[in-house]
């Protein structure tokens, strides 16, 4: 059975990684754009970034200032957190789901939460994570949308 601290990592990692997919027509959207539409397109690209170890696409989205806290204090910056979906894991992404998305724009800043529940493979077994909550900051930067931040809180 997976520790407390593997589903953690693994609830993180879908977070983080729900950072790195390739900017969207909508990065070049207008401030008129739904918060809640834009924000819930841009976490989902985060996580298929993160899930599917695509490198590129976690950087591409990523800010150059980008930082990833957990509720135990650990995380990476934006290289740090790039170069550990290089790593093996013992984890595999079956289904996730974001819901109960709520965001805000000031200009250029999109803030929003969400609750993160995932379905994972650890070790070949199943696991269901329990939902857990993030906050996360994006910015607009040349009119592409970046995560600048995002606060994991797993149980």
């Amino acid at each position: 059975m997976p520790t407390l601290r593997g589903l953690s990592l693994m609830t993180a990692a879908v977070l983080l990684a729900l950072t790195g997919a390739a900017c969207s027509p909508s990065d070049q959207s207008n401030d008129a754009q739904d918060p809640q539409a834009l924000a819930s397109e841009l976490i989902d690209q985060y996580a298929v970034a993160v899930f599917e170890r695509d490198q590129e696409a976690l950087g591409d989205l990523l800010s150059n200032a980008y930082v990833l806290r957990r509720s135990d204090g650990s995380g990476y910056d934006r290289q740090g957190y790039v170069d550990a979906l290089a790593v093996g894991s013992n984890y595999e992404l079956v289904d996730y789901r974001i819901t109960d998305v709520e965001a805000r724009m000031d200009g250029d800043v999109l803030v929003a939460t969400f609750l993160l529940e995932a379905e994972i493979l650890e070790n070949g077994k199943p696991v269901m994570s329990e939902p857990s909550s993030s906050l996360v900051t994006f910015v607009r930067v040349d009119g592409k949308w970046k995560l600048a931040s995002d606060a994991f809180f797993s149980k």
